[in-house]
């Protein structure tokens, strides 16, 4: 069973948010923390494991469902109350945990999709620094994420190209944050399993695990696989929840200020 994430995805992302965090308000003092964001660092990993053991575990799509709007609630809700930036970072991790729905794998003699990518992240994260524009990164990530319902080129062009472009563009776009955001933000695609991992247990041919000694196998063209189609559409509806969050939060603060 191939990864859920690619690697080269997750070590850009872990890059992407190392380089946030440096850069994340500089004059921040040390005692100088708020404690929405350490509630928000607590309470999330809490409401995403009880959720994922109560109702992501099983093989019901109804109870997938349930949780994952659950999920989705409570991480909007608390982005909320946090400032502008810092809640805008979350909304942007609680996107990318789900596009984590599906899985890319394409062939060793394809040599040019890595440098592609990296290329597409690179371009994503100059235009992000230098032209913020969260709600055009977030797009894409929900582009790609349903394109898994389009026929298989589009698919792949989108997982290998766009997702590492909107990835860089999304995350860039939110500097600076809080140190404390960061974490939290980082830890929405490693926390959130239940579009991680809960999917596979919906798809009968794919509840089978296990170890295997043997050598590694090609697994023919390039393909990008996700359990069942209802998985994708409540991927990309959890990305246009965070974009719609993002756009009102910022309309919000304005009429404010």
């Amino acid at each position: 069973m191939p990864s859920t994430v690619p690697v080269w995805i997750l070590l850009a992302a872990t890059l992407l948010v190392g380089g946030v965090a440096a850069l994340a308000r500089p004059n921040q003092e040390p005692g100088d923390i708020d404690a929405r964001l350490v509630k928000l660092g607590v309470v999330l990993p809490l409401v995403f494991t009880a959720l994922y053991v109560w109702l992501g575990s099983t093989t019901s799509p109804g109870s997938w469902v349930i949780a994952v709007v659950s999920a989705v609630a409570v991480t909007v809700a608390l982005a909320w109350r946090l400032p502008p930036h810092d809640g805008r970072f979350v909304l942007v991790g609680l996107a990318v945990s789900a596009i984590s729905v599906s899985s890319i794998s394409f062939p060793s003699d394809w040599t040019w999709a890595m440098p592609a990518g990296a290329a597409a992240l690179a371009l994503g994260v100059v235009v992000g620094w230098r032209r913020p524009m969260p709600q055009l990164g977030l797009g894409l990530l929900a582009v790609t994420a349903l394109s898994r319902l389009l026929d298989a080129a589009p698919t792949t062009v989108a997982y290998v190209l766009v997702l590492p472009l909107a990835l860089g563009l999304a995350v860039t776009s939110c500097m600076p944050v809080a140190v404390e955001a960061v974490s939290s933000g980082a830890m929405l695609p490693v926390a959130f399993t239940l579009f991680s991992v809960s999917p596979t247990f919906l798809d009968p041919g794919s509840r089978e695990f296990g170890w295997s000694t043997g050598p590694l196998v090609e697994h023919g063209p390039a393909a990008v696989n996700t359990p069942i189609p209802l998985t994708v559409l409540a991927a990309t509806a959890t990305i246009v929840v965070a974009v719609t969050s993002i756009h009102l939060k910022r309309v919000r603060t304005a009429v404010v200020t």
